[in-house]
């Protein structure tokens, strides 16, 4: 009786931690960044987590940025800066989000898979990002959205010098 016992709970246990990354539909996530976008009043950049060196444990998302992303990999980063109007000296903005995809690594890829890049014209409709570009284009793009809009305010999740960020300490 233990046994069957134990057994349905590790089933139940197992079958909710299968659920916890389940994907919803692009506009949820899409609705989470306007929202943020409102509130936050700047601009917000986030970075996902790298994989570790260890092959014992699987890779897992930073719950915040799967909240506001869906997206599951390592290595990516996103922007999100809230509509500005026009004042007399900036021009508007409209509400700006970016998916940063890294390069492709085609020797890693052959044993993970093949990874979306920001070259794949199809890769705004698969994440629900307006736009999705290349890694290398992140300063470039914070450097825009900055230079409109008045005093510049820019929100992350980069630990200073001896602190630990939400996805460090995972």
């Amino acid at each position: 009786m233990r046994k069957l016992a134990l057994t349905g709970f590790l089933l139940i246990v197992a079958c909710s931690l299968g659920n916890a990354f389940d994907r919803q539909p692009n506009a949820d996530y899409h609705a989470r960044r306007e929202a943020l976008a409102k509130k936050a009043g700047g601009v917000v950049v986030l970075f996902a987590p790298i994989e570790g060196r260890d092959a014992v444990y699987s890779f897992r998302q930073d719950d915040n940025f799967y909240y506001l992303s869906g997206i599951t990999e390592p290595r990516v980063a996103l922007l999100i800066a809230p509509a500005v109007e026009a004042k007399e000296d900036s021009p508007a903005r409209a509400y700006t989000e970016i998916l940063f995809l890294p390069p492709h690594n085609l020797r890693l890829e052959k044993f993970t898979g093949p990874k979306l890049g920001a070259e794949n014209p199809d890769a705004s409709k698969i994440t629900g990002f307006d736009h999705v570009d290349e890694m290398g284009k992140l300063p470039e793009e914070v450097s825009r959205v900055l230079a409109v809009g008045g005093r510049p305010v820019i929100y992350t999740d980069v630990a200073s010098q001896g602190e630990e960020t939400s996805a460090s300490s995972h």
